[in-house]
């Protein structure tokens, strides 16, 4: 099949990724996503951020067509720069005090996990399969009014698809 049809017509199947941001230790944390349920036609996000020992979080939906590729749920957007090696993540402003503009670009070759297979009684329960990349990030990251230092970030992301069970 194309990527715009899925080899299931299991409602949990999920396209999802997955970026996560570190400050040096002790300043912030900062996990973000959006992932598509094609069978269920929605693609959701998320953000959750923890500085200065307080939490943010932000839960985004919207209703999503058979353009997999247009990666946005309200002000959470991810563009591909150059494929495998450099994308632009972006929380626009919002009423729930965190945003940012950031630049990932891969340190790695994406590496990928070997397959979660998992059955319960007979059923399909697990089936899923991982990209794994780590990185650095510029640009700029505000998070409760205060804007951090975004000169040098670690992190990475990851990119999975499949049926997930339950969590």
């Amino acid at each position: 099949e194309t990527i715009d049809h899925v080899s299931t017509g299991d409602p949990r199947f999920q396209d999802r990724l997955y970026f996560n941001v570190h400050g040096r230790p002790g300043d912030f944390i900062l996990g973000f996503g959006l992932g598509v349920f094609p069978n269920q036609s929605v693609m959701d996000g998320f953000v959750c951020a923890v500085h200065a020992g307080r939490q943010y979080n932000l839960r985004l939906a919207r209703p999503v067509t058979n353009d997999r590729a247009d990666m946005f749920a309200g002000p959470l957007a991810l563009d591909i720069i150059e494929p495998m090696r450099t994308w632009r993540v972006r929380l626009a402003e919002n009423d729930h005090g965190i945003n940012f503009d950031l630049i990932f670009q891969a340190r790695t070759a994406p590496f990928e996990h070997h397959p979660i297979f998992r059955r319960v009684d007979k059923h399909v329960n697990w089936h899923q399969q991982h990209l794994q990349q780590s990185g650095t990030y510029e640009g700029s990251v505000t998070i409760g009014g205060r804007s951090i230092d975004c000169s040098a970030l670690w992190g990475s992301r990851d990119r999975s698809w499949g049926v997930r069970g339950p969590m």
